[in-house]
Order: C-alpha cells, then structure tokens, then sequence
C-alpha cells in the first residue's frame, strides 16, 4: 500500500476529505506530501548559526485527515549521541489535533542537543477549509498531566487552504499538543 505521494511541480493537489485545492510552494516540489514535516525557514550563512533557529512544523494530512513525521535532534558534532546525548521527537496528526512527544532522555545522557531547547515558530496545516481557532496544551514533566490550554494566533488562508498558529510558545523538544476547534 503506497501511504505517499510525490509531487514535482507546484501545482495545487485537492485534499480528497475536503476538497480544497493545497499549493505546495517551489520550495517543496521534490517533498514526500501526506506527512508532517519540521523545517528550519531562515536562510543563514553558516550551518552552526542555524543550531538554535526556530522551527516551522507542516502538516500535511492524508485522505483520511491523518500525518505523522518524526525529528532526530543531536549536538550536530561529536559522538555524545553514543552515550545518548541525541533526542527523537514524534509528530502525529488525527481527529484535528497535533501531538508531539519527545522521547525520554536517559537518566545518564548528557544533556540534550542545543536544537531541542528551539521555539516552534508556527504550525501550517494544509488542506484547511475553515478557519477554525488553536489551543496549544503543554504537558507537565511530572506525570505528564496536561497544563491549561492557550489559544494560539490563527491565521486562515482560504486561497491556499492553509490555516496557520503563529508563535505557540512551545519548544520542538518538550511534549506539546495543539487542537483545532471550531468557531
């Protein structure tokens, strides 16, 4: 079963649950679709200027409303992800809500990668369409326990079909979930 598919030009695809048509810009064309993809969006000169730079998470769902994707986080030199000093990150996308889950660190790692401690910049869901409002919820490291939900600037792009959360105030390597509600 191909879960995948590729696209090679920027043409808009039409989101088979809603029938919206998605443009994907140039900049994706050679990008696997039906996934949810972390991106660093600055252009920088210098690799090592990018370590700390925000994160653009893109949600791209399937006909079924569902993306999953992954982040491997490490200190981009040396061996410390040997003794563990790396981190993995899960995205999942369903029933209209994000999920990101790190995985936990072991008790003897040394600390985590300079990368984890990135703010996520803002989360684009493609194949939207209607604006709907984002509440990001941060789970507490004791017992995992969510926190109290605040609600994220939103911006909607009928033309595009692309809702955005702009500054969710979270980390990419702390355990987060955002939900789209209805207005």
């Amino acid at each position: 079963m191909e879960r995948y598919a590729r696209t090679t030009s920027s043409t808009p695809h039409t989101s088979a649950t809603l029938g919206v048509p998605t443009f994907l810009p140039p900049s994706l064309a050679c990008v696997l679709i039906f996934l949810l993809l972390p991106r660093r969006e600055r252009p920088r000169r210098a690799t090592a200027s990018t370590h700390t730079d925000p994160f653009t998470l893109l949600v791209a769902p399937d006909a079924a409303g569902v993306a999953t994707g992954g982040l491997y986080l490490d200190a981009y030199d040396g061996y410390a992800h040997e003794q563990g000093g790396s981190r993995r990150v899960h995205f999942a996308f369903a029933a209209d809500t994000l999920l990101v889950a790190p995985e936990p660190s072991k008790p003897s790692a040394p600390p985590e990668p300079p990368a984890a401690t990135s703010f996520v910049e803002r989360i684009v869901f493609l194949a939207q369409a209607a604006p709907r409002r984002g509440l990001v919820r941060r789970s507490n490291t004791a017992g995992g326990a969510p926190a109290e939900s605040v609600e994220a600037q939103v911006r909607f792009d009928a033309a595009a079909g692309t809702l955005t959360v702009r500054q969710p105030g979270v980390r990419v390597g702390e355990a987060f979930s955002v939900e789209l509600i209805e207005l």
